[in-house]
């Protein structure tokens, strides 16, 4: 049963390539199901939430609050970082949904987790640079993306 859990990982991750966020939530469900304790499907699952909150406000057809799925893929990303605290993409995603949040600090702090565990992280530096940018700090994003380059 263990591969089990990882062919839905999968799964639901061709999926959410295919944004069909939806139906990965749903295989991500089916193996927290198979294992409870599965930190990457929990990081994987707030992916996808963000996926929907993204195609939905670009659309402007959600029928529930904007933040409502940033505020689950935060606990979806809380939680696989308490069981799985070097899973670098949990963080990342935490930080991507603090941003959709404006919560700028707060972003930059996950980003900066994940480039501690995953120093070559190009879509952590992105991000911080892009959190700088939205506090109008203009000159700290292009220095902290140079940091990949040398």
């Amino acid at each position: 049963m263990a591969d089990h859990k990882w062919a839905l990982l999968g799964l639901g991750y061709i999926l959410d390539l295919q944004e069909r966020s939806q139906e990965a939530i749903e295989q991500y469900e089916k193996a927290i199901e198979l294992d409870p304790e599965f930190a990457n499907a929990y990081a994987n699952w707030a992916g996808a939430l963000l996926s929907l909150h993204g195609k939905e406000r670009g659309l402007e057809r959600t029928t529930e609050p904007i933040s409502a799925r940033v505020t689950e893929a935060i606990a979806k990303s809380e939680k696989a970082t308490e069981i799985d605290p070097k899973l670098s993409y949990a963080y990342l995603n935490w930080g991507s949904a603090l941003m959709a949040l404006n919560r700028f600090e707060e972003a930059i702090a996950m980003y900066r987790k994940t480039i501690e565990i995953e120093p070559k992280s190009v879509s952590a530096y992105h991000n911080w640079g892009a959190a700088l940018g939205g506090q109008n700090k203009w000159g700290k994003p292009l220095r902290s993306t140079r940091r990949l380059t040398n």
